[in-house]
């Protein structure tokens, strides 16, 4: 009789191109011959693998219409013309995709290694303290390990499928970031596409200098400093919310603007950078209106200091 030690795993992994290869270690009296079966995905019997009658199965190029479940049989015929056959344990083969790709095998027979079907989309245009919500979609072996990087950089504490940023802040200089996500399980990992974060485009920096050397003066008495220039009336707004979402009772608030601006009825205007009417109350930022918030937090202390004209608006 033919006896088959098994030699391979009830689960095969191969990499998208490159070969296939399983071995039907068989013993018997006189030696025995070896017939391969597959059954594709789809399909509901096992079908004869023509020319595959060695006890090693080879197949180059492993490709998606490889995927399945193999077997082989091993047949010898004894001295009274007796036909001895048995059957291998089956393997299913499963195909390794990379992140360009996607198997189309069955649920049963889908990669293992993660693959990224979904990249975070970018946000081109955001405004000074504007949320934004960057999101991708993986499938794989689980559990699936998710790893949120900026400017090459990895963001610490990130290790969901989301990454949330509350308020876009700027420094001085920087406008616009890098985001990628790393899908990683105990197979392999794969990055995504990069996907840009930019502030809306700003003309020349003006009124920089002050800010910067106050900021930094600051800085170096343990203030946290936030430092904006160039702002639309939006972000204006939203940095006036940021800025008193940090004060509290015992705080010490330092607001310091420098720009253009007016006064009208005994109350000063900040006026935006995109401001198109000189005097313009409804696109610009009431001075007092910044002071209320700050009183409402109830700080130590309230200071607020303008750097800039006052002309009387007729």
């Amino acid at each position: 009789p033919v006896v088959i030690r098994e030699t391979f795993a009830k689960t095969e992994r191969v990499e998208r191109g490159e070969t296939l290869r399983l071995e039907c270690k068989a013993r018997g009296y006189p030696s025995p011959t070896f017939k391969w079966y597959r059954r594709r995905i789809g399909e509901n019997k096992m079908s004869l693998i023509d020319a595959q009658t060695a006890s090693i199965l080879r197949i180059d190029n492993f490709g998606t219409t490889d995927v399945g479940v193999y077997a082989c049989k091993a047949t010898n015929v004894d001295k009274l013309g007796k036909k001895h056959s048995v059957e291998s344990v089956r393997v299913t083969v499963m195909e390794l995709v990379d992140c360009s790709g996607r198997t189309d095998g069955s649920d049963k027979l889908a990669s293992i290694k993660p693959v990224i079907i979904r990249h975070p989309v970018g946000h081109p245009e955001v405004h000074i303290g504007a949320g934004v919500v960057l999101e991708v979609e993986a499938e794989g072996e689980e559990p699936l390990v998710y790893e949120w990087f900026r400017n090459g950089e990895p963001i610490p504490g990130i290790g969901e499928n989301k990454l949330e940023i509350p308020r876009v802040v700027p420094e001085l200089e920087e406008r616009s970031w890098s985001y990628q996500c790393m899908v990683s399980n105990k197979h392999a990992r794969v990055m995504s596409q990069p996907a840009t974060v930019q502030l809306v485009k700003k003309r020349a920096p003006q009124f920089t200098r002050d800010v910067t050397t106050l900021a930094n003066r600051l800085k170096r008495e343990n203030f946290k400093v936030i430092a904006l220039s160039d702002l639309d009336l939006i972000e204006m707004k939203n940095a006036v919310e940021l800025f008193c979402s940090l004060l509290d009772k015992g705080i010490y608030g330092f607001f310091y603007y420098a720009g253009h601006g007016f006064e009208y009825n005994n109350q000063r205007y900040m006026q935006p950078i995109n401001s198109m009417n000189n005097f313009s109350i409804e696109g610009s930022l009431c001075a007092e209106f910044v002071h209320a918030q700050m009183e409402r937090k109830k700080p130590r202390l309230a200071a607020l200091l303008f750097d800039m004209c006052r002309t009387e608006r007729e």
